[in-house]
Order: C-alpha cells, then sequence, then structure tokens
C-alpha cells in the first residue's frame, strides 16, 4: 500500500509539471528506443525520458525517469535543445542490463543511419539527428 500511495503522489506531481526530458543514450551511433506499452501509448518507438516534477531540476528528472524506465543509470547528461515544452537531452549508453517499466515493452538499439526507418516522432528524430550529427 506504502508503494501505490508513493507511486499516486508521483503521478500527481508529475501531472502538475508542463516539462518533459527525453534523452538520446547512445553507444556511437547506435541509440536507444524503447516501444512503449499497448496500454499507455500508440505502437511508436519512444525515447527514455517522461515528467519533470514539479521543482525538480531538468537534469535530475532525466536522470531519474530514464533510471525508472530502463533500469539504466545514466550521468553527465548534455542538452541538446528545448522545443517547447521538451527538453532534449543526450547521454552515453551506461553499463547494465535494461529493465523496462511497465509503461514500456520493448527496446532496441537502433544505427543512426536506420532512423528515417523507424517509426518515431519527426520531433524526435531531429533532436536524435541534431544530437549524434
Amino acid at each position: 500500500m506504502k508503494k501505490l500511495l508513493t507511486e499516486w503522489r508521483k503521478f500527481l506531481a508529475e501531472q502538475d509539471s508542463d516539462r518533459v526530458a527525453k534523452v538520446i543514450i547512445h553507444k556511437g551511433n547506435q541509440i536507444l528506443l524503447l516501444m512503449g506499452s499497448t496500454d499507455l501509448y500508440d505502437n511508436r518507438w519512444d525515447l527514455p525520458g517522461g515528467h519533470i516534477e514539479l521543482g525538480e531540476d531538468d537534469i535530475d528528472g532525466a536522470i531519474r525517469e530514464v533510471e525508472e524506465e530502463t533500469g539504466l543509470r545514466i550521468t553527465a547528461p548534455q542538452k541538446v535543445k528545448e522545443e517547447g515544452r521538451i527538453i532534449y537531452y543526450k547521454a552515453d549508453l551506461p553499463e547494465g542490463e535494461i529493465t523496462l517499466s511497465h509503461e514500456h515493452e520493448d527496446h532496441k538499439m537502433v544505427d543512426l543511419e536506420d532512423i528515417d526507418n523507424q517509426d518515431i516522432s519527426e520531433g524526435f528524430r531531429n533532436a536524435i539527428k541534431e544530437a549524434l550529427s
């Protein structure tokens, strides 16, 4: 019950925030993409990240969201750009096994040269190209 209440409070705090951090996690020219859960998303590939909690530092929010969604602990994310309410960062793929949260059901590493063939948003695609060019 305590875990449920903690998750509910976190959810409410995120809903009050209008800022979103998305992180382009890469190893060389390979980018980590996540497949959103069919219960929550529209079956498109996604970048790790999510809502920054009210009062939370943007970078801390990016690190927290990546860890929650993948089990990976990124270090030193670098800001790529801001587009509307989304802040894009890039970070090196850390060592460790990817453990997906309930928000995602699959993951893959995609080569930058193949990014145009992926079912992702145009905003994500452009941010990836900008981050790794």
